[in-house]
């Protein structure tokens, strides 16, 4: 076995991939989390979209606070088993799609982020337009 590690491949084992040891979050830590799950143009459109269709302020917040929380107990759920080895996401993929094949999970969630960013980027345009148009409505 010791002569294994010497030819450990590179892109298998190294620093970012060994289970994390501790967990220590701070103040900003949770403050980041709480900004990025709550805090996007999607909440916002959404929100935008149910007053609009004429839906008082209390339905409003109870169908934010409802989609919040299925979002949650599945990104939980999807967690687990990271959670309670301290491995990461890319070493549990290869649990199950093997060393090569976690390509695949991580092509996906690529995809996915590039696709949301280009919709967050998208609704952002639409909001400053509408603002301006607002604003100014000789504009359009």
């Amino acid at each position: 076995m010791q002569g294994r590690t010497d030819h450990m491949d590179s892109h298998l084992v190294n620093e970012d991939l060994a289970p994390v040891r501790a967990r220590s979050w701070k103040w900003f830590d949770y403050v980041s989390l709480w900004m990025s799950n709550v805090h996007s143009i999607g909440g916002y459109i959404t929100a935008g979209s149910l007053f609009a269709m004429g839906l008082p302020a209390g339905d409003v917040f109870i169908a934010l606070v409802a989609g919040i929380v299925v979002i949650q107990v599945i990104c939980n759920l999807v967690a687990q088993p990271s959670f309670h080895s301290g491995a990461p996401y890319p070493v549990m993929a290869r649990m199950a799609f093997g060393v090569r094949g976690a390509v695949i999970p991580g092509l996906v969630r690529g995809i996915i982020a590039v696709g949301w960013y280009g919709i967050q980027t998208w609704l952002a345009s639409n909001a400053v337009l509408v603002l301006l148009l607002r604003q100014w409505p000789d504009l359009g």
